[in-house]
């Protein structure tokens, strides 16, 4: 006969927090936590006192003070008068335009410059490379202030534009490089100006759903249809169309020079164009590296079976690489 036995589970007991391997990890953790925990506490009452010291408290009515300083670059509404939280809205949303325009120039410009680094043309590979060693390897501060200082010092003052020199000196009548900025014309949006823009994003919408037909009508029957004019006509047509049709209910509003200065017009300052070209140029030299691994991740077969398929090397790229 076979006997069994049974062993009685051991009792938990304080001591195992320490002695037991199953707890000791977990109490040591617990025990940091708590000390976390009070030396915190201690530094925030310590912080209250001081300020109450001091006569002064935390509290969020400080977003609805005055400010009383200026802000150059202004999205929205804005005059020192104002409180301190529509300076800090003021604030958010030019960092969110900064943001938009730098990752929009940064992305398109590291494809381009990874795809060219592995160009087979010897200098403009080169060039890439020098680019992208050059500019990574720089913070972009210094890029921020290199830019600020070459736009000052280089480009014209808004007086020079006087007389005849004027209309050669913009570019298209419409746009003036200046050391004070760039002044730009300003869209005026009249009744039914609504119609044109949701026509137009319509139109980004159609050109995204045709290629992406064309591209499975590619994949599933090997019948390539052309896709550069259509997506051109799709984009521009429909818009153009209700424009005119709408009567033009969108317009222009270039800016002219009225003593010293122009007026009118959207006016780009350095500070920000400055700020956007150096995120842009200096991020794209990280996702052009990172354009050009994933490119030399890709099998060769795979570019080698689009070649045999008789594919041409732009199709190869845009259809199997990138």
């Amino acid at each position: 006969m076979s006997s069994t036995t049974h062993t009685e589970a051991s009792k938990f007991s304080l001591s195992m927090l320490i002695n037991d391997t199953r707890y000791r990890s977990t109490t040591f953790q617990v025990i940091a936590l708590i000390g976390l925990i009070f030396a915190m506490g201690y530094l925030v009452s310590n912080l209250l006192s001081n300020l109450a010291d001091a006569g002064l408290n935390i509290s969020w009515r400080f977003f609805g003070e005055t400010a009383g300083y200026d802000i150059n670059q202004m999205p929205i509404e804005y005059n020192n008068q104002m409180s301190h939280g529509r300076a800090s809205m003021v604030g958010a949303v030019n960092t969110l335009i900064v943001a938009f325009l730098a990752c929009v120039s940064a992305t398109v410009l590291g494809v381009i410059a990874g795809v060219l680094r592995l160009s087979n043309n010897w200098v403009v590979s080169k060039l890439m490379a020098i680019y992208v060693e050059a500019f990574r390897n720089v913070p972009v501060l210094i890029w921020i202030l290199i830019i600020f200082l070459v736009m000052s010092n280089v480009l014209p003052q808004p007086r020079e534009f006087r007389g005849d020199a004027a209309a050669s000196a913009m570019w298209f009548d419409m746009i003036a490089f200046t050391n004070r900025g760039v002044y730009v014309p300003r869209v005026i949006m009249g009744d039914l100006s609504w119609l044109v823009v949701a026509t137009f994003v319509l139109s980004i919408a159609g050109v995204f759903a045709f290629r992406r037909y064309a591209r499975n009508l590619l994949f599933n029957t090997g019948r390539l249809i052309p896709t550069l004019l259509p997506s051109i006509g799709i984009f521009i047509i429909p818009t153009v169309l209700v424009y005119f049709i709408l009567g033009s209910p969108i317009g222009l509003e270039s800016p002219e020079l009225k003593g010293f200065n122009f007026k009118g017009g959207l006016h780009l300052r350095l500070s920000l164009i400055a700020l956007w070209f150096a995120l842009a140029i200096y991020t794209g030299a990280f996702i052009a590296e990172n354009v050009r691994a994933g490119i030399q991740a890709i099998s060769h077969g795979q570019t080698e079976a689009a070649a045999a398929l008789g594919m041409r090397p732009g199709r190869i790229m845009s259809l199997i690489i990138l």
